[in-house]
């Protein structure tokens, strides 16, 4: 604005804007602070303005890919191994045991 003071109000506002672009779950976190709703009724009709103005953003054609699709594949099961006690007997020394009779 150009100004030595802005409001706080107007900080808060800008917060919402940007983060309702941003991230929903951050946006309405905020918003629910901020404005403090008074009941759940306000939070929904929140939520669904939200909702009804959602799209999924776009993909910038430089966007680099987080996985190539040939390694984007379910993981490799894991082999369980059963862990052995610590302690003097699962250091490898063996006592001597007397037959049992």
């Amino acid at each position: 604005q150009g100004k030595a003071e802005v409001p706080s109000s107007y900080v808060g506002e800008l917060v919402m804007e940007r983060l309702r672009a941003l991230d929903h779950i951050a946006y309405i976190r905020f918003a629910s602070v901020y404005r403090a709703f008074a009941d759940v009724e306000e939070l929904e009709r929140e939520l669904e303005a939200l909702k009804a103005g959602w799209r999924r953003p776009e993909v910038p054609p430089d966007q680099l890919a987080l996985l190539p699709e040939a390694e984007a594949k379910a993981p490799k099961p894991r082999l369980l191994r059963v862990r052995r006690p610590r302690g003097e007997e699962g250091r490898g020394k063996r006592e001597e045991q007397e037959p049992q009779r």
